[in-house]
């Protein structure tokens, strides 16, 4: 296997949350909750529309790299019942709105920190996904053109 091929099946079995219809093509991107680089990212997506229109799935996977603070939101997110609510209010500026708790269980935010470190990727956000031909493309930052990268997807 080619190591895209290697990166994308890493993706695969990370730890992340789902933002968007569950049938769209997915769009894998770590993702650190305090780092405003991932805030427009997502931004970017949500007023795009293609979330609600179902043209894309967003799989976010929370890191906790810039802080301690980051760490706990980032496993707020994996256990959230609501991780979309949860992240779209934070992202809109409500305060508390991803509970950071002393006592929050962070390996699967481990997890996902040693799968970037195994990849030797240092940057948030950072993004692989597949385009409609299948071929894997990897995106650091944010996109410059949101509707050409959603239209890749289709």
């Amino acid at each position: 296997k080619s190591k895209a091929e290697q990166l994308y099946q890493s993706v695969e079995t990370a730890n992340w949350i789902t933002i968007g219809d569950k049938s769209a093509p997915a769009f894998y991107s770590f993702i650190d909750p305090e780092c405003p680089h991932c805030h427009d990212l997502i931004e970017d997506f949500r007023k795009s529309g293609a979330l609600e229109r179902g043209l894309v799935q967003l799989r976010l996977i929370p890191v906790g790299v810039l802080s301690d603070i980051s760490l706990k939101e980032a496993a707020y997110l994996l256990a959230s019942p609501n991780p979309q609510k949860d992240l779209f209010d934070h992202l809109d500026g409500k305060t508390n709105a991803l509970l950071v708790n002393d006592n929050a269980n962070t390996q699967g935010v481990q997890r996902n920190m040693q799968l970037m470190q195994d990849w030797k990727l240092d940057a948030t956000p950072f993004s692989v996904y597949k385009d409609m031909s299948g071929k894997i493309k990897i995106l650091q930052g944010r996109p410059e053109d949101i509707k050409r990268l959603i239209a890749e997807l289709r």
